[in-house]
């Protein structure tokens, strides 16, 4: 008798204990913090760019001499006074880039090359005005440039996967320029005129811009270009309109032009 009871009460006691820890709440298991991917920006890449831009021709005729053999009296003030002129060309840019990254800490350097088509084309006309030794000139002005090379480096810090840079270097364009005065209703009408294609002008850049890895592998960025591209002159020589001997051989005009253009683009990468 004494031997059943001891197990009754044993059995009593564990009931009791299971029913206490049932009532207890069970803690979730706990999981591993899922580690974000670290963005390595060292490395080469390749990639292409679009956008769009506008370019600034800034024109200073001068060297005007006035003589029997040259321009008339007067035409030394009344035509710079209509040629000098500042005007303006918007256009498509896209092209391509290839570069290499080196990240330290946050910081990251590096250098890319870059090669765009850019429609830049404008074209202005003006008249000056006659005198009683002068006669009206009419004034025609274009500039052309139809790409654009860079060869920049780079510097910018890093938040992870954006990355924030300046750049800078040497930039490469094609300029072309056309420069025309005529008189037509002077005493023997003549034009003095200057054509100069295929300038490729080396010049200057300076800008920035952000990017973004989106992915391991590939980056996406926007970027702003100021190009400097110095001063081009050309000259322009006097002749009659008739086929006659030039009776105007010092008839000459320096055509000074200093472009600068304005890159706005956005541009997609595959880092190797």
């Amino acid at each position: 008798m004494k031997r059943a009871l001891q197990i009754g009460l044993s059995l009593l006691a564990v009931s009791a204990v299971e029913a206490v820890a049932a009532d207890i709440p069970m803690k979730a298991p706990v999981r591993a913090p899922v580690v974000a991917p670290v963005s390595n920006w060292t490395g080469c890449y390749i990639g292409g760019n679009v956008g769009g831009g506008w370019a600034r021709n800034r024109v200073t005729w001068g060297g005007i001499v006035e003589a029997p053999t040259a321009f008339a009296t007067d035409a030394a003030t009344v035509i710079p006074a209509a040629a000098n002129a500042d005007f303006s060309a918007t256009g498509f840019v896209g092209g391509g880039q290839i570069g290499c990254n080196y990240q330290f800490n946050s910081f990251v350097i590096g250098a890319e090359v870059d090669a765009d088509y850019t429609g830049f084309r404008a074209t202005r006309a003006a008249t000056s005005v006659g005198t009683v030794n002068i006669a009206p000139g009419n004034i025609s002005e274009s500039f052309e440039s139809k790409w654009l090379a860079t060869f920049r480096g780079r510097a910018g810090f890093t938040t992870g996967p954006v990355l924030f840079y300046v750049t800078g270097g040497a930039a490469l364009a094609d300029l072309r320029f056309s420069d025309q005065i005529c008189f037509p209703t002077a005493a023997i009408p003549a034009c003095a005129t200057s054509n100069a294609s295929g300038n490729s002008r080396l010049g200057w850049t300076f800008g920035g811009g952000i990017e973004y890895m989106f992915a391991a592998n590939w980056t996406v960025k926007a970027e702003y270009l100021y190009v400097d591209l110095g001063t081009v002159t050309t000259t322009s020589f006097g002749a009659p309109i008739a086929a006659i001997a030039n009776p105007f051989p010092n008839a000459t005009i320096n055509n000074s032009h200093r472009v600068t253009e304005n890159i706005a683009r956005v541009g997609l990468n595959y880092k190797f």
